[in-house]
């Protein structure tokens, strides 16, 4: 089973404040860390660097490649990517003082690490205090800083939440992309602190806008009946073939009864339904293991479906 979690080093690249997440991976720290324990903590004190790419001609001498580089991990000598020559490298340094920059000093890291090998790179920061849906059931909304070795990936700012009673993602937005910033690789990272803030500004709107949203889905009642049509919708939504549908289906209704979603003030509620399905995408059985969701959820395919069964929830 291959590990989102980079392991290259012989341990896990990663670090979590208090709580390990769900894959069981990376270093438990007893609460929120600086950007500088961050660093440490998660193993991400290394460089990477652009070195020239070479070709074989036919007459069997060596010529370099004209504006290719690849991206090498200094630390592992692994070739994390291929760019070409206006690539400027983001090192994790750099993004961790970029954060402290947009943040202020006092950021809280909650976890941080390496994906694929040191090819990802992420911060998560918390953004404020949690908020109650209904009294002890907490969500925590936090900024998500990307950065990526591979030549493919942006550095990126985005916002997401995660329900402190399961620890599942949720979905902020379904135009979360539009809330976050983008910023290429170019070597002007100091010039995009202002826009970083402004962007962060948005994301604290949404937040607001998320936590009412919230709270709306856990004062609606649904019938019994509508329960299971909601989630059924949600999973014929996978494409799954009809044996497997009729499966997760079931599993997904069982856990309307859970205790996550048996807490008093949101048993039968949309919110709870919601919640349902978005427990079943973040923890359920894959063959390909949980550890691998990671990714997903924060920034890919999961987050997407979840975003999709949060307005089909608001519709309801």
């Amino acid at each position: 089973m291959g590990h989102e979690i980079d392991m290259t080093t012989g341990r896990a690249s990663a670090a979590f404040a208090r709580t390990p997440a769900w894959h069981r991976l990376g270093k438990v720290m007893p609460g929120s860390m600086t950007t500088i324990e961050a660093l440490e903590y998660a193993g991400l004190n290394w460089l990477v660097e652009c070195r020239p790419l070479y070709r074989c001609q036919n007459d069997g001498t060596m010529v370099t490649v004209d504006n290719d580089r690849c991206v090498v991990r200094t630390d592992t000598d692994a070739v994390l990517g291929l760019v070409g020559s206006q690539f400027t490298p983001c090192q994790n340094h750099h993004l961790s003082g970029f954060l402290d920059a947009v943040i202020g000093q006092g950021a809280r890291i909650e976890s941080a690490g390496a994906l694929h090998g040191g090819r990802k790179i992420w911060f998560l920061c918390a953004l404020k205090e949690s908020y109650d849906i209904v009294p002890g059931d907490q969500v925590k909304p936090y900024a998500l800083f990307v950065n990526g070795h591979d030549g493919t990936t942006r550095l990126r700012v985005l916002p997401t939440t995660v329900r402190v009673v399961c620890a599942n993602t949720l979905s902020l937005a379904t135009d979360r992309e539009r809330l976050g910033m983008t910023m290429r690789h170019d070597g002007k990272l100091d010039d995009n602190i202002k826009r970083a803030q402004e962007a962060l500004g948005l994301v604290y709107t949404a937040v607001q806008h998320h936590e009412i949203q919230a709270r709306e889905l856990a004062s609606r009642q649904l019938r019994a009946d509508q329960r299971v049509q909601y989630l059924a919708e949600c999973v014929r939504r996978l494409e799954f073939n009809e044996e497997r549908e009729r499966l997760v289906i079931s599993q997904v209704v069982d856990l309307l009864d859970s205790s996550t979603n048996s807490l008093p003030g949101i048993r039968g509620t949309a919110w709870a339904s919601y919640n349902a399905f978005s427990e079943w995408i973040d923890h359920s059985p894959r063959k390909t293991g949980s550890d691998v969701r990671l990714e997903s959820n924060w920034m890919g395919e999961g987050h997407r479906i979840k975003a999709a069964a949060w307005q089909l929830a608001l519709a309801s």
